[in-house]
C-alpha cells in the first residue's frame, strides 16, 4: 500500500475492514466458526504474505481475524503480542512476520493454533 497522506491510509484500512467483515458473513465462513482451524500465516516481510492472504480468503471455513499483520522481532517484548495469537477463534487466520521463540510455539500449542510458514 502506497498512501500519499493520512486520508488515503485510513481509507485503505476502512475498505479492508469492510471486505473482511463482509467475507466473514458468507455461509461457509459461518460454518468455520464451529469447525474451522485456527491458523497463523507466518512469512518473511515482502516474501508473498499478500499472496498467502488472498489464497486463504478463497478457502472455505476460513476468514481473516481482522487484525493487522503481527510483527514480532527478538528485540521487542514478545509477551505483549502473545494474547493476539491466543485470541484467535475457530476458522480464523492471522498474518504475521515473526521469528522463532519458545513462548510463541507454546502459546500456539496450548490454543490449538496451526502455524504455516512461507519461505
Amino acid at each position: 500500500m502506497k498512501a500519499n497522506n493520512k486520508y488515503q491510509k485510513y481509507k485503505y484500512y476502512i475498505l479492508k475492514k469492510k471486505e473482511i467483515f463482509l467475507h466473514g458473513l458468507q455461509k461457509s465462513q459461518k460454518l468455520g466458526r464451529e469447525i474451522g482451524p485456527k491458523v497463523v500465516l507466518n512469512s518473511l516481510p515482502k516474501s508473498g504474505t499478500h499472496l498467502l492472504e488472498s489464497l486463504f480468503f478463497q478457502l472455505p471455513l476460513m476468514r481473516h481475524c481482522g487484525k493487522r499483520t503481527l510483527k514480532i522481532e527478538t528485540q521487542n517484548p514478545i509477551e505483549s503480542k502473545l494474547p493476539t495469537i491466543s485470541s484467535l477463534k475457530k476458522g480464523q487466520f492471522l498474518l504475521s512476520h515473526m521469528q522463532y521463540h519458545d513462548s510463541i510455539l507454546k502459546t500456539a500449542n496450548n490454543n490449538d493454533v496451526k502455524i504455516i510458514h512461507l519461505v
